[in-house]
């Protein structure tokens, strides 16, 4: 869930501005603040306190990343963080570590509004043959400069419907993952990144069958481990696989969507970019803010919590109806694993807060 991480003296500051970071501040329901003011002093900040909205006891946590344990940003791995540290220890931390963090003394709201350039790409009219598309050219606002994520969840219930790995190695579902990895994933990350793939197979597919393509599929998309890319990520990256065969929950898997800490990214029809099975379709990039910050409506933080949600309850869920005949496939890190083994509530947008 998001929130804000800062001094109290910063969010009083932030509550009463007409920025957008004073907008996105009265927007999040949650702040986690070291007390360097007293709170009763502060008509604003004592009704928030007093609605339970400030939390003053994970002290420790923000003192030790001002101390320099950058680590601890992962108490709270989907907030942004703005304390009061040079802009360019900011900068390092938020690239290094995944996290929207921002100096107290010169804050950057863009990073969680900014729609510049737009984001919806509409694919619907472009001639098949003249377009030159990649996961990079469609989501340059998102690479460019570099959103900060630490986890990533990929969504598309027939994302590998098609993979045929005896048939000259044709396996698009993997190919797109690997390009959106390729794409998404931060270059210079030095903690672990934690990254969930799930999807669906109809019991119609023969068990074996399921399974075997479970384990292509994990083994495919792990290989991207080898690519200089990633090398520096020396095994912190985490990739999880979940499969629901012939699972009453593979409804709830039909969106396309693809998710990280501070956006959220949805297709139309499928998550291809290329080839055959690159449909015409539209893309939509919604960061956490890029719209709703005026007024009453709410702004994509919301749907991306509802997001988040759904798909937790969809593999809790899963783990509860294998016991009653139904069929999970897991596999951690490239390796087909018991899903009572099950890493991936790891996954830090699983992670609860507080």
């Amino acid at each position: 869930m998001f929130s804000i991480v800062t001094e109290l003296s910063t969010l009083q500051r932030l509550y009463r501005a007409e920025s957008d970071w004073g907008k996105i501040a009265r927007k999040t329901s949650r702040y986690y603040v070291k007390c360097d003011i007293d709170i009763r002093e502060y008509p604003d900040l004592l009704s928030l306190d007093q609605a339970g909205y400030i939390d003053s006891n994970r002290e420790d946590a923000i003192e030790a990343i001002l101390n320099g344990d950058y680590s601890r940003v992962y108490d709270f791995p989907n907030s942004a963080f703005i304390l009061n540290v040079d802009k360019c220890v900011a900068d390092r931390i938020q690239s290094e570590y995944g996290v929207v963090f921002q100096s107290a003394q010169c804050p950057d709201s863009s990073i969680l509004t900014d729609v510049d350039p737009d984001y919806k790409v509409s694919l619907r009219y472009v001639n098949r043959r003249d377009r030159d598309l990649s996961w990079g050219s469609i989501l340059s606002g998102l690479v460019t400069p570099r959103m900060p994520s630490n986890s990533l969840i990929i969504n598309d219930r027939y994302l590998f419907a098609k993979d045929k790995f005896n048939v000259n190695d044709d396996a698009r579902g993997v190919d797109s993952v690997k390009e959106i990895l390729r794409t998404l994933l931060p270059s210079d990350m030095v903690n672990g990144y934690y990254v969930v793939i799930l999807f669906w197979l109809d019991g119609a597919t023969k068990r074996e069958t399921a399974e075997q393509l479970v384990k292509n599929v994990a083994e495919g998309i792990n290989k991207i481990k080898k690519e200089r890319q990633f090398k520096h990520m020396n095994g912190r990256l985490n990739i999880d696989v979940i499969c629901l065969y012939g699972n009453n929950s593979g409804e709830k898997t039909h969106n396309r969507r693809i998710i990280s800490n501070y956006y959220t990214i949805t297709a139309e029809h499928k998550l291809y970019v290329r080839g055959e099975s690159a449909i015409p379709q539209n893309f939509n990039v919604y960061k956490l803010f890029s719209h709703g910050i005026d007024g009453k409506s709410d702004s994509p933080l919301v749907g991306h919590a509802d997001t988040i949600k759904g798909i937790r309850d969809v593999i809790d869920e899963a783990l509860a109806n294998k016991k009653s005949g139904e069929t999970v496939f897991y596999a951690h890190n490239g390796n087909m694993k018991d899903y009572n083994l099950c890493e991936v509530m790891k996954n830090r947008l699983f992670v609860e807060e507080g």
